[in-house]
C-alpha cells in the first residue's frame, strides 16, 4: 500500500515538476532568455527519464524534446537540437504520432541558409513525415514540402525543387493559416534564389512582413526583411536597402534569434567591405567564422570564403588557395563555381595562361546554357567574366548575352558578397569584343553606380576599366578624361591598399 501511495505521489510531483519547466521555459523564451530556457528543459527531461513512466506518457516526453530542440536552437547549439530532434522522431514512430514526427523532421536543421547543401538525414525524415501524414492536412504537407524543397539533392537539378516549391505554395494559400504561408513564402525565396528572382523575392519580402506584423510575429517581419535586403540592393534600390538593413538590426536585437543576429554581423561585414573598410570586415568576419564553426553551422567555410575573396582580391592577396576552394565546395558552392573561381585565382595571380586555358577547355554557351539559374549563377558567371576579360573572344561574347537582361542591377550575393554593378562587367567584355563606344557607355554606368554606393575599391576598378576604354577608343575629347579617371584610381588605390588594382 505505502509503495503504490508513493508511486502515486511521485507521479504527481514529477508531472507537476515537468510541467512548471515547461511553462518556466516559455516565459524565459518570451523574455530573450534561452539559456535558461534550455537549463529548465533539460532538467524536466532528465527528471521524465530517471522517473519513466511517472512523469506523462511516450507523447508528453516526444513534445519536450522538441520544445528542448526549439530552445537549443535559439542558442546556437545546432548539434544538440538536431540530436535532440532525432531522439523526438524516434519516439514519435513508437508512438505513431505523425503529428510529432512532423514537428520533429521540420525542427531538424534548425532554420535552413540560402544554398543550403545537401542532408540525407533531414531529407530521409522529411519524405517520412511526407509520407505519414494525411492527404488532407494542407498545412503540415505545405512546410514539409517547401522544406524539402530548399534541400538540395545529390546530381539532381532544381526541378524537383521548384516543383515542389509550387506544389507548397498552392497548398499553404489557404485561409487561416498565415504562419504556414510565411514559411512557405521563405522557403520558396531560398529555392528561386537565382539572377531571375529579384523581384518576387521583394514581393515575398513584403508579404511575409505584412503577415509578421498583422500577427504580431516579429520575426516574420524579421524574415521578410532579410529576403528584400539583398533584392533591394540587387535592384538599384540602395538607400531602401540601407534603411530596412538598419531597421533589421535594431529589432534582430530585441528578437535575440542567431540566425537574424548572424544576418545583421553578415550585413555589417558586406557593408564594411564594400566601402573598402577592410580591417573591420575581416575582424568581423573572423569572429563570425569562430561563432559558426563553434556553433556547427554548415556553412561556415563558405560563408568565411566568399567574405575573404573580394578583399584578398582588391587587397593583392591570394584570393584562394586549392584548398580553400575545396573546403568551400564541402560547405556548399557548386563544381562549376568552384571551377569558374579556380581559373580566375590562376588570372588574378599572373597565371593568365593557366586561366584561359580553363576557359577554352570547355564550349562557352554550352557551359553558360547548362548552368543552374540559382545562388551559384553569378560567383559563376562573374569568374568566367573576370577572365575572359584578360582576351577570350569566344567566351567574352557568350558572356555578354548573358549579361545584358540583368543591365541596371547589381551583382549580390545574398549576404556574402558583391560583385559590382552588371553594367560594369558588360563595359568590359565589350571591350574584349573590341565595341568602344558600347564599352564606354557600359562602363560609365557602373562607375556611378559604384560612386552611387559609396563602394571606393569598386569606384578604382572602374575608373581603371572605363579610362582603358576610353584610350582605346581614341578620340581626342576622350584624353584629358582618360587622365582624370586613372588619377582617381591611383588616389584610391593608394587610399585604400588596393594593391590588387596596381598588379591588373
Amino acid at each position: 500500500m505505502a509503495d503504490h501511495y508513493l508511486l502515486g505521489v511521485n507521479h504527481e510531483l514529477v508531472g507537476e515538476a515537468v510541467d512548471w519547466a515547461r511553462r518556466a521555459a516559455r516565459t524565459a523564451s518570451g523574455e530573450t532568455a534561452f539559456e535558461l530556457a534550455v537549463e529548465l528543459l533539460s532538467r524536466a527531461v532528465d527528471a521524465q527519464e530517471r522517473f519513466a513512466g511517472l512523469a506523462g506518457g511516450g507523447g508528453s516526453r516526444c513534445e519536450l524534446l522538441i520544445e528542448l530542440a526549439e530552445a537549443l536552437d535559439r542558442t546556437g547549439a545546432f548539434g544538440a537540437r538536431d540530436a535532440r530532434c532525432l531522439e523526438a522522431a524516434n519516439l514519435a514512430r513508437e508512438l505513431v504520432r505523425d503529428d510529432l514526427l512532423v514537428r520533429a523532421a521540420l525542427g531538424y536543421g534548425g532554420r535552413l541558409p540560402a544554398a543550403a547543401p545537401p542532408d540525407a538525414t533531414a531529407t530521409s525524415l522529411l519524405e517520412e513525415a511526407l509520407e505519414r501524414v494525411r492527404a488532407t492536412d494542407r498545412r503540415a504537407r505545405a512546410t514539409l514540402l517547401a522544406r524539402l524543397a530548399q534541400l538540395p539533392e545529390p546530381d539532381s537539378g532544381t526541378t524537383r525543387r521548384r516543383e515542389r516549391a509550387d506544389e507548397a505554395l498552392a497548398l499553404a494559400r489557404l485561409p487561416g493559416a498565415p504562419a504556414e504561408l510565411a514559411r512557405v513564402l521563405m522557403a520558396r525565396a531560398f529555392v528561386f534564389d537565382g539572377p531571375d528572382d529579384v523581384d518576387e523575392h521583394v514581393a515575398i519580402g513584403a508579404e511575409v512582413t505584412e503577415i509578421g506584423e498583422s500577427t504580431g510575429d516579429l520575426d516574420l517581419v524579421l524574415q521578410g526583411a532579410r529576403a528584400r535586403i539583398p533584392a533591394l540592393l540587387a535592384a538599384g534600390r540602395h538607400e531602401e536597402a540601407r534603411g530596412l538593413a538598419d531597421t533589421f538590426t535594431r529589432l534582430a536585437r530585441e528578437l535575440h534569434h542567431p540566425d537574424h543576429l548572424r544576418i545583421s554581423r553578415m550585413w555589417e561585414i558586406f557593408w564594411c567591405g564594400l566601402r573598402g573598410d577592410y580591417d573591420r570586415a575581416e575582424a568581423l568576419a573572423v569572429e563570425l567564422h569562430r561563432q559558426l564553426v563553434t556553433s556547427g553551422h554548415p556553412q561556415a567555410t563558405a560563408i568565411s570564403f566568399a567574405q575573404a575573396f573580394a578583399r584578398r582580391w582588391f587587397t593583392g592577396e591570394a584570393p584562394a588557395t586549392r584548398s580553400d576552394l575545396e573546403a568551400a565546395q564541402d560547405g556548399g558552392l557548386s563544381s562549376d563555381c568552384v571551377w569558374a573561381l579556380s581559373a580566375w585565382t590562376d588570372a588574378l595571380a599572373g597565371r593568365r595562361d593557366d586561366a584561359l586555358t580553363a576557359l577554352a577547355g570547355r564550349e562557352p554557351g554550352a557551359f553558360v546554357a547548362g548552368l543552374e539559374r540559382d545562388f551559384m549563377w553569378w560567383p559563376t558567371i562573374i569568374a568566367c567574366t573576370a577572365v575572359a576579360t584578360s582576351g577570350d573572344r569566344r567566351w567574352a561574347a557568350v558572356l555578354h548575352d548573358a549579361l545584358v537582361p540583368h543591365a541596371g542591377r547589381n551583382v549580390v550575393i545574398g549576404f556574402t558578397a558583391f560583385g559590382g554593378a552588371v553594367d560594369h562587367h558588360l563595359g568590359t567584355v565589350s571591350l574584349v569584343l573590341g565595341r568602344a563606344d558600347d564599352a564606354v557607355q557600359r562602363l560609365d554606368a557602373g562607375l556611378d553606380r559604384h560612386r552611387a554606393l559609396g563602394a571606393a575599391p569598386f569606384v578604382a576598378l572602374s575608373c581603371q576599366w572605363a579610362a582603358r576604354a576610353l584610350r582605346l577608343r581614341g578620340r581626342l575629347v576622350d584624353r584629358d578624361r582618360a587622365v582624370r579617371l586613372e588619377d582617381e584610381a591611383a588616389a584610391l588605390t593608394d587610399r585604400f591598399g588596393l594593391r590588387g588594382l596596381t598588379q591588373a
